[in-house]
């Protein structure tokens, strides 16, 4: 009989090591959960990390439960202190828990996945690893150095960095005949460490390369959210997923926080997907006569890849907000001279703000009020860190945002 307290501590484990690929290729749980379904080291540790974060995301509980509730708090704890890798001291200060109470929350969602993955277990005869597919020995050098790498990411667009690794590989490309196409947006920026991604976009393209029919690769981008999605289609067989360029791009965009995997197009060509983050911060404008909240705000949402501007004044508020046009305002009521309900009016009322989305953060527990005069969420005041920040996050994913370029992304893209 498997014991599941031992199944627990093993799934802590390869949290704590989760992008570690050659940890988590030989981990306990690569057989037992993955088994033989991912065939080499690589594949196996990206299903395992994979499965990981897909059952962590699954305990986050359904909209419109409170931040409050331990759910929201034990879901809170493992997505930072293990999937987004912020320290003890961090996600205790991000959460606004004690050292015990992080503790607590961390085995009740401990538990609560080792209850979920318990049921996705493969079955004995289907567990055995495959041999004889260890990291390539020449790689060993890299996967050292890049432990040691000295990461610095930036904001780049995919289509300078394709045109500078095509660049450096055309020696390769004129011997193989080979031609490399750009279409769909690739000029959105995304948040990446420049000389590894050049470096990872080369081993890719030589894999690629290997075993093509023809030399032509189309590269074309989509975004989603908070990612970017890198497609390199080429005709022809089927990447070996051991080969060493293929094994080398991997750890080269695990190192950066990215991923890439293997598939097919609807149109059958080789299909390799490269998943990135993107490089935009959300820009809100808190408008609050009072000082401490700026900087309270500013130090619940900078972690958090948003820019905060503030403002003291009603009538500075209208002036930022259709010269800055930022992603979203917090707006406060008791202001004097000019108070918050005038404010949201003249904002809904004036055409160069009247689709940005407002939350009424007040003492005055008015939300029908608020919602009323167009916006989007009230949330009353002492303001909660987590309440503050799952309401923002809605009001950035809601379907009626206006314009693309809101958050820094092209129209129409």
């Amino acid at each position: 009989m498997e014991d599941k307290a031992e199944f627990r501590r093993q799934i802590r484990d390869a949290l704590v090591h989760l992008y570690d690929s050659s940890y988590l290729a030989d981990h306990p749980l690569a057989g037992t959960l993955v088994g033989t379904s991912a065939p080499g080291q690589i594949a196996r540790a990206q299903a395992l990390r994979r499965l990981l974060k897909e059952a962590v995301e699954a305990l986050r509980p359904p909209q419109g439960t409170s931040v409050s509730t331990p759910d929201w708090r034990s879901y809170q704890a493992l997505r930072h202190y293990y999937i987004e890798g912020t320290s003890f001291l961090e996600t205790q200060q991000e959460l606004g828990l004690s050292r015990r109470q992080l503790q607590r929350e961390l085995y009740r969602g401990l538990n609560a996945l080792a209850d979920l993955l318990w049921q996705k277990r493969q079955p004995v005869q289907e567990r055995t690893l495959p041999s004889g597919d260890a990291l390539t020995a020449d790689l060993e050098p890299l996967r050292r150095e890049l432990e040691d790498w000295a990461l610095k990411r930036e904001a780049c667009t995919l289509h300078a960095l394709l045109r500078q690794t095509e660049e450096l590989l055309q020696p390769m490309l004129q011997r193989a005949n080979a031609q490399l196409c750009l279409k769909g947006p690739l000029d959105v920026p995304v948040l990446v460490d420049p000389v590894l991604m050049r470096q990872a976009l080369a081993k890719t393209l030589r894999s690629l390369l290997s075993k093509s029919d023809r030399g032509r690769i189309v590269a074309s981008g989509s975004h989603t959210g908070e990612t970017f999605t890198l497609a390199l289609e080429r005709p022809g067989e089927d990447v070996d997923p051991l080969d060493p360029n293929w094994q080398a791009a991997v750890l080269l965009l695990e190192r950066q926080g990215a991923s890439i995997e293997l598939g097919r197009a609807d149109t059958g060509e080789v299909r390799a997907v490269l998943t990135l983050p993107l490089a935009t911060r959300a820009r809100v404008l808190v408008v609050d006569d009072t000082e401490a909240i700026h900087q309270l705000f500013a130090r619940y949402l900078t972690p958090h890849n948003y820019e905060v501007v503030g403002t003291r004044t009603g009538a500075e508020a209208l002036q930022l907000a259709a010269e800055l046009q930022p992603d979203l305002i917090t707006l406060d009521v008791m202001m004097p001279s000019f108070d918050g309900w005038q404010v949201l009016r003249d904002l809904r009322s004036d055409p160069r703000t009247a689709s940005i989305p407002v939350i009424v953060c007040s003492v005055l527990d008015e939300p029908e009020l608020a919602l009323g005069l167009g916006a989007c969420a009230f949330i009353k005041k002492p303001v909660n860190r987590l309440e503050l920040l799952a309401v923002l996050e809605k009001a950035r994913a809601a379907p009626d945002r206006g314009e693309a370029g809101r958050r820094g992304l092209p129209a129409g893209s």
